[in-house]
């Protein structure tokens, strides 16, 4: 998905984040959600973090956006928030994957 949504994003938006381009969003939640337990709590918090790193976008999300030109650009920052969104959910989720192991 990432690779078919930077070349598409360079065809398509001229390498613009263009609103109707959308598979910036979709590759970015599937970030978010890899190796993720299935529950609907932790599908909710995903969401929600995501949307708050992909909306304020903090350093270093900011900087890909305005420096990354290009269909590499267009979905550099989306995967970089579903990669914080995803961290923080595994660091949340971490004490009770450790317990159901040990």
């Amino acid at each position: 998905v990432i690779i078919v949504g930077v070349l598409a994003s360079e065809a398509y938006g001229k390498g613009e984040d263009n609103q109707e381009i959308v598979i910036d969003e979709f590759a970015g939640i599937m970030v978010t959600f890899f190796l993720v337990p299935h529950h609907w709590a932790l599908w909710v918090l995903g969401f929600l973090l995501f949307r708050f790193f992909d909306i304020l976008k903090p350093f270093p999300i900011s900087y890909l956006d305005k420096n990354i030109k290009g269909g590499l650009g267009v979905m550099a920052d989306d995967i970089l928030a579903g990669v914080f969104a995803n961290a923080i959910i595994h660091y949340i989720w971490l004490p009770y994957i450790h317990k159901a192991l040990f």
